[in-house]
Parts: structure tokens; C-alpha cells; sequence
């Protein structure tokens, strides 16, 4: 399912990046952006299933809470990286000496940040001193920002996928981690889902209100002019309802596959989404008239729309899974390495690897990119964990060495 929603990714990004301004409005363009929208709800939805899948695994426990905070914690401080990559790359600080200190002093304060994360997520104590310095230099870095080129700021303090993701993980393991068993943690996490849904309509009117607008981006969004681009790309409201639902999905995977029921269980899944993605889409003369007379509900449909999508999928996945299947490795491939092709591919598909062909062609060429594309990715996806073992072959030798000399 993670593969596909790479695929969907591809699809859109790419869509977005490269098509010239007149095939928007299409046909065409309706269908792949339909598509292509898809990735995110499955990468939400997923996340959540995994922490369903550990909450089943450990009987309700999930392991340790700072354990959890760490790993959710860490996606948060990736996020706010790649928008600093994004900056030096692809806006061109790189080249610009005046601005490398600012953006220097981010990259440092988010790598001893990331590698205090790691640290929580591996059930150890963060070094007090690292955390107070990567803050510290998170301070610094801004301050250096809003001297140098001050209209960057808000981009680099956007909340996007990554950080909307680990927000959501964070939530469902403080609102549920003294709840016991898995099952009544499950509850409460699709509990939270119609709630999140619920209360994005009201949440969008009231912010940002008091609060900076990078702090309110992780409630939800609020009206902003045309030409600007929201704070909150992927805010807890409504995204914490995919995740919700993801996690009561993973312990009903895990208790359908340990009583050997998996197969049923998704197939009765895949045609109930069929059936509430039939019941909740827009086109539909009744609800369209249902949600233009009740604003409120307008995100409790999409999402109920959006899940039952997920749902039909999970069957699709199902069906790729069969030993027969050509597209099953490689999309468990893409799967598995899901975070670092994200990573990647957004220079080519919005970055400046995209700037010759950047929203200039037509459907035909972009079919062509978005296969040459997926294709490299996949190539990425299989080189990437032989990478890390290298890497960590390499650098075993000399951490035993300091281990040895210094004690651990």
C-alpha cells in the first residue's frame, strides 16, 4: 500500500511540477490530480496502521512513550530540514555566500536536534547539552534568515507532509499509551477521527488567532489570499483523522492475520470502501447539496470519502501481494524506502533537477518523465539499504575502537 502511495505521489508532484498551464482543467488533469491527491490520505492512513501493528504486537503496551515521541519527533525535525534544502538548492542560497551562514547554522541545529530524536526514539535520555544547543542555533539560524532574506522565513517554518505526519503520531501515542489493551486504544484512535473532521470547520475560523502562525499550521488551516500559500500544509485537522483511522486499521490487520482470517477481512474491507466512496463523493447531486447547505460538514465527507478510497486500495494491495504479481517487489521496494525516495524525488519533480522542463509540456511527455522518473526512483529504493549497510559496516570498526578507548 506505502508503494502505491508512492506512485500517487509521483503522479501528482510530477503533474504539478511539469505540465504547462493549459492542460490544467482537462479531463486529463482532473483524473491524474484525483489520483495523484491520494498519496498523502494512504501515507497518513499508513503511518497510523503502523502504530496499530506495534500496538497489536505488544499487546497494548507499544513500547516506551518517549520511545514513540522520539520516532514521531523525528519526522517533525526531517520536515523542517528538507525545507532548508529546499532553500540552498532550489532557491539558490547556495550560491549566495551572505546567506550560507543563516542556512548553515539551520542544517547544524537540525542535525544534533535529529540525533537527540534518535537517541528518545532508541529509549535513551537526550543529551541536555545538544538539545540546548540545537536550539539555541534554531534561534540563531532564524534570526540569521530574517536578516538576510526575511520572505523565506514562513517557508522554512511551513508544517508539510513529514511534519504533519510525526505531529499525528505524537498525538495518538500521548492520547492513548495508559489506555492497556490494544483494542481500547484503537478505539479511542478512530474515536479521533470523526472529531479531527469535525473540528476542522471551526478550527479554520478561529486561527491563527493569538498564536504564531507556525505554531497554529499544526491545528489546522485558515484563509489566506489567493496568492499566498497556507502556513499549515498538512495540519492535525482534519490529517489526524487518516492516522486514526490507520491505527484502528493496523490492530484489525494484525488480529485478522493472527487467526488467519487476513484475506477476508480485506476483501470485506475493499468492498465496504467501495461502497462509502460511492456514498460520499462530491459529484453526487445529494451530498454536494448537503455540504453547500452545512459548511461543517464538508471535511467529515472528504475524509470519509478519502478512507473509503483507502480501503478499496487495500484490496488492490491484496491482490498485488500474490507471488504471481509482477508489480509486488517493486512496489514493496518503493514501499520500504518510502521517506528517502519522498526526499529525492522533490527535486526533480519541483526542484531545480525540474527547471528545463518545469510546467512546459504536454500529457505525452509527461507520461514519458513520470515513467523515466518512477524508474530512477526504483533504482534508488533498491540501492538505498545496501548504502546503509555499508555505511554501518564501515563505521562499526571505529565506534568499537572509541568504545574501547573512552568506555560507552
Amino acid at each position: 500500500m506505502r508503494g502505491l502511495a508512492v506512485l500517487f505521489m509521483f503522479v501528482l508532484h510530477t503533474a504539478h511540477g511539469w505540465l504547462a498551464p493549459a492542460t490544467k482543467g482537462t479531463a486529463g488533469w482532473v483524473w491524474i490530480t484525483g489520483f495523484g491527491g491520494m498519496a498523502a490520505p494512504l501515507f497518513f492512513l499508513l503511518a497510523g496502521a503502523g502504530v496499530g501493528l506495534q500496538w497489536h504486537a505488544t499487546g497494548g503496551g507499544g513500547g516506551r512513550l518517549s520511545a514513540a515521541l522520539g520516532r514521531g519527533l523525528s519526522l517533525v525535525v526531517l520536515g523542517y530540514a528538507l525545507r532548508v534544502q529546499m532553500w540552498l538548492i532550489d532557491g539558490g542560497a547556495l550560491y549566495q555566500p551572505r546567506k550560507l551562514p543563516a542556512a548553515g547554522t539551520l542544517v547544524a541545529a537540525y542535525v544534533l536536534a535529529y540525533l537527540a530524536c534518535e537517541r528518545l526514539a532508541q529509549g535513551q535520555p537526550p543529551r541536555i547539552g545538544r538539545v540546548a544547543a540545537a536550539g539555541l542555533l534554531f534561534g540563531a539560524g532564524l534570526w540569521g534568515v530574517s536578516v538576510v532574506e526575511p520572505g523565506k522565513l514562513e517557508g522554512l517554518l511551513r508544517v508539510d507532509v513529514l511534519q504533519g505526519i510525526g505531529a499525528a503520531l505524537i498525538v495518538l501515542h500521548l492520547l492513548t499509551h495508559r489506555l492497556g489493551g490494544p483494542w481500547r486504544r484503537a478505539a479511542v484512535a478512530g474515536a479521533l477521527a470523526p472529531l479531527a473532521a469535525l473540528a476542522t470547520y471551526w478550527a479554520r475560523e478561529a486561527l491563527p488567532g493569538p498564536f504564531p502562525p507556525p505554531v497554529a499550521a499544526y491545528v489546522a488551516q485558515w484563509p489566506v489570499a489567493a496568492a499566498e500559500r497556507p502556513a499549515g500544509m498538512f495540519p492535525l485537522l482534519p490529517w489526524l483523522a487518516y492516522a486514526g483511522v490507520g491505527a484502528v486499521l493496523g490492530v484489525y490487520w494484525a488480529d485478522a492475520q493472527a487467526r488467519g482470517k487476513l484475506l477476508g477481512r480485506v476483501v470485506g474491507l475493499s468492498m465496504l470502501g467501495v461502497v462509502l466512496a460511492l456514498c460520499t463523493r462530491e459529484t453526487s447531486p445529494a451530498v454536494y447539496a448537503l455540504i453547500n447547505d452545512l459548511p461543517p460538514v464538508v471535511h467529515p465527507v472528504r475524509v470519509a470519502y478519502r478512507v473509503g478510497i483507502c480501503l478499496a486500495l487495500s484490496g488492490v494491495a491484496m491482490a498485488l501481494c500474490h507471488r504471481l504479481s509482477p508489480l509486488r517487489r517493486p512496489l514493496a521496494t518503493l514501499g520500504s524506502a518510502s521517506l528517502v525516495v519522498y526526499w529525492v524525488h522533490l527535486e526533480f519533480a519541483f526542484g531545480a533537477a525540474a527547471t528545463p522542463i518545469r510546467r512546459q509540456i504536454g500529457f505525452g511527455a509527461w507520461w514519458a518523465g513520470l515513467a523515466t522518473l518512477t524508474l530512477a526512483m526504483w533504482l534508488v529504493a533498491v540501492l538505498w539499504p545496501r548504502l546503509r549497510r555499508y555505511w554501518r559496516a564501515q563505521t562499526r570498526p571505529s565506534a568499537a575502537a572509541h568504545s574501547s578507548d573512552f568506555g560507552s
